[in-house]
């Protein structure tokens, strides 16, 4: 499908006995391995098709499907321009009801919930011949909070 080997990450693994309880004591009848492969889709384009052949090549629960950013340095600048101007204009506005002007900018600080995304979807058993599913990636927003306090001038 065109992914890169340093996109696909085993993040599990576990191999745990399978008990027969029907008799005393009971007795390992086999193991069962189970595998979480992580994968970074580029592509939104693939989402879909990667999920099929999922599927189609044993994969028997897939889910847990979250968008990020992989460089949101652009949106957060944009958004901590706008985020310091509103502030600013608060102050203006606050300041101006007092009868006082604004000074200079005492303390700074900035929140912002980070790049990832999530969405999630039930997890599917899938079986051979499974068609590929319609992801619809939509849109998301950044936000970033910012607290500024300035010094007032009477």
């Amino acid at each position: 499908l065109g992914i890169e080997e340093a996109d696909l990450q085993t993040s599990s693994y576990s191999v745990n006995p399978q008990y027969n309880y029907n008799v005393s004591p009971a007795v390992v009848t086999g193991y069962e391995a189970s595998q979480t492969l992580t994968v970074t889709i580029r592509d939104n384009t693939k989402i879909g098709t990667v999920i099929e052949t999922a599927g189609n090549n044993g994969a028997t629960d897939v889910g847990s499907l979250y968008y990020e950013f992989e460089d949101d340095s652009a949106v957060l600048a944009e958004a901590r321009d706008e985020a310091i101007a509103d502030a600013r204009n608060q102050a203006e506005v606050i300041a101006e009801a007092m009868g006082a002007n604004l000074g200079s900018i005492v303390s700074y600080s900035e929140y912002s919930g980070g790049g990832d995304y999530y969405r999630s979807f039930a997890s599917a058993e899938l079986a051979d011949g499974a068609t590929a599913p319609n992801i619809q990636v939509g849109e998301d927003e950044v936000e970033l909070n910012v607290s500024m306090t300035y010094a007032i001038i009477q």
